[in-house]
């Protein structure tokens, strides 16, 4: 008595091809999924920087205009 009676045998048929088949496709999708994800991290930053250079282009405009306006009403 080995232990091992109610355990089915593993054979070398078309089920380890279909595993390793939706093994793959799992990958790949994991794979698609993680760039999505860093694609959108990338994106997500150049749009927090692109209001960051905004609103300091803003404040530079602001700050020169107020420093001419300053000027010139001496």
């Amino acid at each position: 008595m080995s232990g091992t009676e109610g355990i089915p045998a593993v054979h070398g048929g078309e089920d380890v091809k279909y595993r390793g088949t939706m093994g793959r496709l799992i990958l790949i999708l994991l794979a698609v999924l993680a760039l999505f994800v860093v694609v959108s991290m990338v994106i997500s930053a150049l749009h927090f920087l692109f209001w960051i250079a905004l609103i300091a282009l803003i404040l530079v405009g602001v700050f020169r205009l107020g420093g001419v306006m300053r000027r010139s009403s001496r």
